[in-house]
């Protein structure tokens, strides 16, 4: 009786690895091809550097950076690392206190004096919330402020002032991002 038990378990045992040996041997499946990405420039990742800051300054959102260079989230970068600028249709404006930068639609204004800024969407998701975090973008720090939230209007505009941070109040130049309380995006602009 144990031989045949044990030609059974050796005969399935070879049938799992012949079938294994087969699904190795089998192409991959197609998988659809990542859409071609133009790089309006490269960028060399800099000590202090955050994707999120490279993407204010070259005015561009967190996800189209992170997408053209095939980062996954948590979007870890390095010193030294090369990323593609991808070319897009934001355009960023500042001057003095006011800066404005628009991406397929949606529009991002923020005014500032030296206690408050003032918050202005528009085009952007109806009824959705937004958390406010700055820092100052001039000597590149880590520290994030928040310190405020938006909440979007049926139209998907909004309209708020909010009181800055006192460490961030003498700041020249201060990097405002807007996460999105639901679907992680985060658009950000700097402001001088």
């Amino acid at each position: 009786m144990k031989t045949p038990l044990r030609n059974l378990i050796l005969r399935s045992l070879s049938l799992m690895l012949a079938l294994a040996l087969l699904a190795g041997a089998l192409p991959a499946p197609a998988r659809a091809a990542a859409p071609a990405v133009t790089c309006a420039q490269n960028y060399t990742v800099k000590a202090g550097d955050t994707l999120t800051s490279i993407a204010a300054t070259y005015g561009v959102t967190l996800t189209e950076l992170a997408n053209a260079n095939n980062l996954k989230d948590p979007y870890t970068i390095y010193v030294g690392q090369v990323l593609c600028i991808p070319a897009t249709s934001t355009s960023t404006t500042t001057s003095g206190s006011t800066s404005t930068t628009s991406t397929s639609g949606q529009k991002l204004g923020i005014e500032r004096d030296t206690k408050s800024i003032v918050v202005t969407l528009s085009g952007f998701p109806k009824k959705s919330v937004y958390y406010v975090k700055a820092k100052n973008a001039a000597r590149g720090d880590y520290k994030w402020f928040k310190f405020g939230r938006v909440k979007t209007s049926k139209t998907g505009s909004a309209t708020v002032t909010l009181r800055l941070p006192k460490p961030l109040r003498q700041t020249d130049v201060l990097l405002v991002c807007l996460k999105n309380a639901v679907t992680d995006d985060v658009v950000c602009q700097t402001v001088r």
